[in-house]
């Protein structure tokens, strides 16, 4: 994120390894065999991954394919994702003491936490095009210590972006007694056969700044082009106080809803997050 995705790869010319990172070799290979038969990079896959809730990780898989006829060590590798107008969503930086083997490929994972506020705005920027463009930038130091070199690698992913919006939020339920008030909201999805099939749906609520409700709708399947999904948002006086007396006596309240959809796919399942914010009630 898996939502359909195109990866162009675009690559950049790899610098020249230097000799001593060869510590096996026998002979001084050549210039031209080592410019030749750089190691290349790529990425295998990428994911955003729903973990819990409205929580999110990017997923990355780099593949390493190294076509010298001896190993090289692999010790870090750095990965950023920006959005299409270069807004930086995650940084990943990995430690490790891998080898890549003689003549082979090895797939490297790279995961991150993502922040939901900045996925969310690049998600909202890209909705109205149905797509979203993210570039993957990163390196691969080979070597240890001055014999490091890094190897550059930049890639293009385009993401399937599902139009979704509220087209219903208001006040139901006022339960005095209960001390409870329950929000309605109603979501509106545009199915994209891009996209995947839209499994489940994972949303959090907060009024004023204060969260007021967490859920999840499971084993949604919509089988039409467009859907609408009804969210349950309680709001209890023990937990919102300011927010609930706000409600009820129908002063605007601040909302935010962050909504993550997971779609299913033929790599697996996707997360899509959207935010939506605004106000509800006043006079």
């Amino acid at each position: 994120m898996f939502i359909h995705q195109k990866i162009h790869l675009h690559r950049r010319c790899i610098p020249i390894i230097a000799l001593a990172v060869l510590t096996t070799v026998s002979c001084i290979p050549s210039r031209d065999y080592l410019m030749e038969n750089a190691p290349q990079i790529s990425v295998a896959s990428f994911v955003i991954r729903s973990v819990a809730g409205t929580a999110m990780t990017a997923d990355l898989m780099l593949s390493i394919n190294n076509r010298y006829d001896v190993e090289v060590p692999l010790t870090t590798l750095t990965a950023d994702v920006s959005d299409g107008s270069g807004a930086l969503l995650v940084s990943a930086n990995v430690t490790t003491n891998t080898f890549i083997g003689a003549l082979s490929t090895t797939l490297i994972p790279v995961s991150a936490l993502l922040d939901m506020s900045r996925i969310a705005n690049a998600t909202a920027s890209a909705v109205s095009q149905g797509k979203m463009l993210l570039t993957v930038r990163g390196s691969a130091l080979i070597g240890k210590g001055k014999r490091a070199q890094a190897l550059p690698f930049e890639h293009t992913i385009t993401v399937i972006i599902p139009r979704v919006g509220i087209s219903k939020l208001g006040i139901g339920e006022i339960n005095p007694i209960a001390g409870r008030v329950n929000l309605a909201a109603r979501l509106t999805v545009e199915n994209d056969p891009a996209a995947g099939t839209l499994v489940a749906i994972t949303y959090t609520c907060t009024l004023n700044g204060t969260l007021i409700s967490s859920a999840s709708l499971s084993n949604v399947s919509p089988k039409e082009e467009r859907s609408e999904f009804d969210l349950s948002l309680p709001v209890y006086m023990r937990v919102a106080t300011d927010a609930f007396s706000a409600v009820v006596s129908r002063k605007s309240v601040a909302y935010v809803i962050d909504a993550v959809f997971i779609y299913r796919t033929a790599e697996g399942e996707q997360a899509v997050p959207y935010r939506f914010a605004g106000s509800l009630g006043g006079k």
